[in-house]
């Protein structure tokens, strides 16, 4: 699994987003106060650091399906960070 020395933290995070995947599912209307959240966090300068990870979180939820976005966000590896900054 992870390397990095917070499996724990991550299988919570991968856990916490399996379940947001699923309201999303039954609840696409949620998506765009999903946008809207990520908006208002692009407009901070305290998350200017994670500006490339909202970014394709924002663009995943404007025009993703819920699969293509369970696919990347849920990937064991390459998906972590996406995880730690929603």
């Amino acid at each position: 699994m992870a390397t990095h020395g917070h499996a724990r933290a991550d299988l919570r995070h991968s856990h916490l987003h399996r379940v947001a995947m699923e309201k999303l599912r039954r609840h696409p209307e949620l998506r765009r106060s999903c946008v809207a959240l990520l908006d208002e966090w692009l407009g901070r300068e305290e998350h200017a650091a994670s500006t490339p990870w909202l970014l394709q979180w924002r663009e995943m939820l404007s025009s993703s399906t819920l699969q293509q976005i369970a696919d990347v966000v849920l990937d064991p590896e390459g998906g972590q960070t996406l995880r730690q900054c929603s």
